[in-house]
């Protein structure tokens, strides 16, 4: 699995890591192509979403199992913070189309 920046369905063009995290204001919300002009609705991209959980919990995992100090366990997300940051833009796609119908009341 190559880790691959959103692009956005109207143009085909792939955004920067940039346009891509600046987009990620929540899932399921609109944003603009700066290419097209055209909506893009955010949608999760499910193994990315998988990999993010992974490595947000592990270090929970390994702590009951691994007699970690402190200072391991805020090491430990010290450094894996950083990657889920930087990561970040590539989890998730661009659809056209409102991924699901809004809820009506």
């Amino acid at each position: 699995m190559k880790p691959v920046l959103p692009t956005c369905e109207s143009c085909g063009t792939q955004w920067t890591w940039k346009q891509s995290f600046k987009a990620l204001r929540g899932f399921y919300m609109h944003t603009q192509c700066p290419y097209c002009g055209e909506s893009q609705f955010v949608t999760p991209y499910k193994p990315g979403l998988f990999l993010t959980f992974f490595l947000a919990g592990s270090p929970l995992i390994m702590f009951l199992f691994i007699d970690f100090t402190e200072l391991g366990f805020l090491t430990t997300y010290a450094v894996i913070l950083p990657i889920l940051f930087i990561s970040s833009p590539y989890i998730y796609r661009l659809k056209s189309k409102e991924p699901r119908p809004p809820i009506e009341n």
